[in-house]
């Protein structure tokens, strides 16, 4: 085969997240310690300032969700030990992974800890393009008072072509038709340019989706899907593997989850 041919397998290495700055390595992220008349390489201090606020101005990890990660999760049941074994094999075979992963259930029962979890675990390693993002804060009926279509226009192109976005508490809000029209155009986008998307929300009975609400209580996730193109709503539940998670609400306890 011609060298020109060659597919090449380099990658760049992660990022150190370092501070350029930073009078003890300099901007390595590594510091020189003495040890037995010998010298070794250690972690700066400054390498764990700089990850969290990658966490928080880039990938957007919320205050609240920083400290999660799958080891500190505390799974109780059967359903929330699926979800962690899941998330876990998520982060181990990213980015070679084909399917995204739906968390669903009642509030408090760690789908957004998980969430977070597998953005913090990859931030840490890869150079990927990562996104955390509020469902409601995406939404046009929420930001209409924004200026700037600018930016504005930059941010959706963002959502579309980041490589792993997390959509949290999704469907929660009133599906107005410029809403839906939205989420729809940015599904498609991601689909269609084979993005990986993660997304939490609330009670989702799929066989209800196709065949006719048949419970007395629809969760606003389902409310939402509901609405949206058949064939979409069929494409996006083939691209992601939807999770429910039963139990009871941490948030009432005083587990690690919710400190």
């Amino acid at each position: 085969m011609h060298p020109l041919m060659t597919k090449s397998t380099w990658r760049a290495s992660p990022p150190l997240f370092a501070l350029e700055d930073c009078t003890i390595c300099q901007g390595t992220g590594w510091q020189l310690v003495a040890i037995s008349g010998s010298s070794q390489a250690r972690r700066c201090p400054c390498r764990d300032l700089t990850r969290l606020v990658r966490l928080k101005e880039s990938v957007g990890i919320p205050q609240r969700y920083e400290h999660c990660s799958l080891d500190s999760f505390d799974p109780h049941n059967l359903s929330q030990i699926r979800a962690l074994s899941e998330a876990r094999k998520f982060v181990e075979r990213y980015p070679g992974v084909s399917r995204g992963l739906f968390f669903t259930g009642a509030p408090g029962t760690g789908k957004t800890h998980l969430a977070a979890a597998i953005l913090r675990d990859l931030a840490n390693r890869i150079q990927e393009d990562l996104l955390f993002v509020d469902f409601q804060t995406i939404l046009p009926s929420q930001n209409m008072a924004i200026p700037g279509m600018v930016a504005r226009r930059q941010d959706e192109k963002r959502l579309q072509r980041v490589s792993l976005l997390v959509i949290d508490s999704f469907g929660l809000g009133s599906p107005i038709a410029d809403d839906v029209r939205f989420i729809q155009q940015l599904l498609e986008m991601r689909l269609q340019r084979k993005r990986v998307t993660i997304l939490t929300g609330e009670l989702v009975r799929c066989r209800d989706l196709f065949q006719g609400c048949k419970s007395t209580h629809i969760s606003r996730t389902q409310i939402f899907l509901s609405a949206l193109h058949p064939a979409l709503l069929m494409e996006l539940l083939s691209a992601v593997k939807v999770l429910g998670i039963t139990g009871e609400d941490y948030r009432r306890s005083n587990s690690p989850l919710f400190p």
